[in-house]
């Protein structure tokens, strides 16, 4: 009689036969503590203030009304996406216009990025980073005020948790059509709300689907079938936009708005010279004793060229970079390297184009009062309807306030910090396993942390690194240590 030998598992394979991660009742416990907490947080704060309407809110909140009843985008224009928009418009149609009702709708999406982040936290089979993850999500207080305001910043964080979960099922093995649809879908859907996203988003695609035809030759041909499925998904919905901008502004872009923040990016680090010539041809506002003039320098830039000034802004941003080089690579260094507030703040007007701004507002009863009935009284918001407007400060809403400055003077720097935690943590698993030892349950983290790093980069060298841009991927940077740190307990109790 022979005995029956253990088939020999390759370690490739090894990695698609990880037993999922077993719930206990103390990790559900633990869940249902986090959920009641962020429930607790979120109804406070829709108890104490009204939703935040910002400078860009009405552009969304006209472009809903336009979309809600009659399927209109042209009231985006030429440099607003789609996204945001179309989910106010279905949320005003199934609850109505009122503030109220909206606010709702966004704190549920924001909700519901508890459970996610735990279920993406879940797929490293740690319950640690499960419920780490979770909680980072359900207490972080720019997160939470992201969701009251009229801006893409929560839809657009539901929308990153979602993918980045569905890359690491494909990561692992996930070759199915329908699979490759929603991915699709979830890739165009978050360049369509953010554009700044399209670096990761693409990047991690491209990563999940090559990472596993790697490891899998034998199902090369369904892996690659399943990755054009994706990919074809992702260019069909961004291509209706992008046709929709070459026909209205004349440039084949996602956005046009891109060289605009350009030109900003590229003031506000003392790179921008009034007097050549390109920008000196239009240059009939700008004064370098008031800065602030800036803006009406684009104003007049888009006034100046409607619908062809995306080109004419490249043209002065192409000018500036060629005549001033060392100082543009001096100013993309120095912005990686920057803490502390890079978005200026110089009058009343201009005091909600960031996050911090949101913060001290929350406690300023009439400037908050007074930003909401102007933005709510333009015509085009009819019948839009505001439903409070004032706020009665308390210790708990100045203790959030000051949580969530403190947060946004480590993050604002996010982009230097996600570059160099993601590099310092790549590098210490090296050295900790050695190459191609890696425990394979911690592998599909490298396509998010490359992801974030090409987005990093992109913004960079192009816009500058203020927090709205940043902090919807700081998550990465925790849930990257929450790994680490899994990986290092782990070894030491096999160790031991």
């Amino acid at each position: 009689m022979f005995l029956e030998t253990a088939p020999v598992v390759d370690r490739r394979q090894r990695q698609h036969q990880l037993m999922p991660m077993i719930e206990t009742r103390s990790t559900i416990i633990g869940l249902v503590l986090i959920l009641i907490v962020g429930v607790v947080i979120r109804a406070w704060l829709i108890s104490y203030m009204p939703v935040l309407l910002t400078n860009d809110s009405p552009d969304y909140l006209a472009s809903m009304i336009a979309i809600a009843k009659n399927l209109d985008f042209s009231r985006l224009g030429d440099w607003r996406m789609p996204g945001y928009p179309l989910f106010l418009a279905v949320s005003s149609y199934v609850a109505g216009y009122m503030s109220d009702n909206i606010l709702a709708a966004q704190v549920l999406v924001d909700l519901l990025c508890i459970p996610l982040a735990y279920l993406l936290g879940r797929e490293f089979r740690s319950r640690a980073v499960a419920l780490g993850l979770a909680g980072f999500i359900a207490v972080n207080p720019v997160y939470i005020l992201n969701a009251h305001a009229i801006m893409t910043e929560g839809l657009f964080l539901f929308l990153l948790l979602l993918a980045t979960l569905i890359s690491i099922k494909v990561y692992r093995g996930d070759r199915k059509l329908p699979t490759a649809i929603l991915f699709g879908i979830l890739t165009g859907l978050g360049i369509l709300t953010r554009a700044n996203g399209i670096a990761y988003f693409l990047v991690l695609t491209l990563l999940a689907y090559t990472g596993l035809l790697r490891r899998e030759f034998k199902l090369a041909k369904q892996t690659i079938h399943a990755a054009l499925v994706c990919l074809v998904v992702t260019i069909m919905l961004i291509g209706i936009w992008v046709n929709r901008n070459a026909l209205q502004c004349g440039i084949v872009s996602i956005t046009c708005n891109n060289n605009r923040n350009f030109i900003v990016f590229l003031w506000q680090n003392d790179v921008f010279d009034a007097l050549l010539p390109v920008t000196k041809s239009i240059n009939k506002v700008y004064d370098p004793s008031h800065p602030e003039t800036i803006w009406n320098f684009i104003w007049q830039l888009r006034q100046q060229q409607p619908y062809q000034d995306e080109g004419l802004a490249w043209q002065i941003v192409r000018e500036q970079i060629t005549a001033h080089p060392l100082s543009y690579i001096s100013a993309v260094v120095t912005s990686l390297f920057r803490f502390g507030g890079v978005w200026p703040s110089w009058s009343d007007d201009s005091r909600l184009h960031d996050a911090s701004s949101w913060f001290m507002i929350m406690n300023d009863s009439q400037m908050l009062q007074t930003q909401n009935k102007s933005m709510a009284a333009i015509p085009d918001l009819k019948p839009f309807t505001l439903q409070r407007d004032t706020v009665q400060p308390t210790a708990m809403s100045l203790l959030f306030s000051r949580i969530g400055l403190i947060y946004l003077q480590i993050f604002r720097g996010g982009i230097f910090l996600i570059v160099i935690v993601m590099l310092s943590y790549w590098g210490l698993l090296r050295i900790r396993f050695g190459r191609g030892h890696l425990p394979d349950q911690y592998r599909a983290v490298w396509p998010i942390l490359i992801a974030c790093i090409c987005i990093a980069g992109l913004h960079a060298v192009s816009v500058s690194p203020f927090e709205r841009a940043t902090t919807p991927f700081d998550w990465i940077i925790f849930l990257s240590l929450l790994i680490f740190a899994s990986a290092i307990k782990r070894e030491t109790k096999q160790g031991t």
